[in-house]
């Protein structure tokens, strides 16, 4: 099965959150190599100097095209398959939705954590 990292509105608590609630939680984890701006309402994570926190799901193939589909693929967000590392120090490859728009005008999360956002 596939597995996901998500980073935002996907995450335990956010308002995307029950889109997972099947889903087996496999830990938390970091995206080294990226960056995270908040966009609006979310956040959009984009290659850069950095790392990004969140979550890794292990998740059926079947909810691919309905995650697809919440994040606006392929205008707003794009799926790729990244490398992540878990809080054990494993390395796995799992999907992750890149922002695709331009972030010239956003407000970089120095953390790399949404649930940061708010203080900033």
């Amino acid at each position: 099965m596939p597995k996901l990292f998500v980073y935002g509105t996907l995450r335990k608590g956010e308002c995307r959150h029950s889109t997972l609630a099947d889903c087996k939680f496999l830990g938390y984890a970091k995206a080294k190599g990226f960056l995270l701006y908040n966009v609006s309402s979310f956040p959009g994570m984009v290659q850069g100097e950095g790392e990004v926190i969140g979550e890794v799901y292990e998740i059926p193939e079947s909810l691919l095209e309905r995650l697809d589909l919440i994040e606006g693929v392929p205008e707003l967000f794009r799926r790729e398959l990244i490398e992540v590392v878990l809080e054990d120090g494993t390395i796995i490859s799992a999907y992750a939705y890149l922002y695709n728009k331009r972030v010239d005008n956003k407000l970089l999360i120095p953390s790399g954590n949404w649930k940061d956002a708010s203080k900033i």
